[in-house]
Parts: C-alpha cells; structure tokens; sequence
C-alpha cells in the first residue's frame, strides 16, 4: 500500500470521528424528559417484580402478565408503546444526555427502596 493511500485511509478516519453530533429532530407525541424518567424507573420496577414471579409461574404465564403490566404502564402514564420507543430512541442519540436520564432513574429507585427501607426500620421500633 503506498503512503499516500495510507495517508488518504488516516484522514477519512480521523475525520469521520470529528463530525459534530447529530441533533435528532423531536417526534411528534415526544414523552417530556421528566415523565420518561418516571416511566422507565416503573418499568424497572415492573421488571423486578416479573423476575419474581418467573420463579413460580410459568413462560406463558409471565409473558401475558408481562403484555397487560405494561399494558396498564402506558395507560398509566398516558403514552403508548409507539410513543415510547420513538422517544427513547431520540433520548438514546444523546448518549451523555441518556446517561444523565439512567442516573436519575437509578437515584429515584434508590430513594424509593431507601424510603422503604426506612419505613420497615421505624416499624420494628414501635
């Protein structure tokens, strides 16, 4: 491979890398940030509490369970599962911003079980 190929080869990679991020146009119907949080840490939740019952109840058991929990999610919270795949896909091309989103999802169920925890402490001194 000659030197100029290769120089060629180096400058397109290297300026692949130095493209700015793509600003991703919001979808119509976009979850605001705040309410995806919550959706998503309740979806973990709901996620747990599956896993639980997996151990006593079987697949096809745990799957329809699985459709109507989330069913009554997004009915919940007033989104549908469109609304939600499109909007964590825009949410997902920021990944620093995402990362910043999963934290505060991590922190609101730690705060949750913290809570819970507490509680379960106060009533065994009573």
């Amino acid at each position: 491979m000659s030197r100029i190929s290769l120089f060629i080869i180096v400058v397109v990679c290297l300026f692949s890398g130095c493209r700015p991020q793509s600003t991703a146009i919001k979808p119509e119907g976009l979850i605001p940030r705040d309410s995806m949080i919550s959706l998503m840490a309740t979806m973990e939740l709901n996620e747990a509490a599956l896993r639980i019952q997996q151990k006593n109840t079987n697949r096809d058991s745990i799957n329809r369970l699985a459709l109507r929990s989330y069913d009554s999610l997004y009915s919940y919270f007033r989104y549908t599962p469109e609304q939600f795949k499109t909007s964590l896909d825009y949410y997902q091309n920021n990944l620093d911003d995402f990362q910043k989103m999963l934290d505060e999802v991590i922190l609101m169920l730690t705060k949750q079980r913290d809570s819970i925890q507490n509680q379960e402490k106060a009533g065994n001194t009573l």
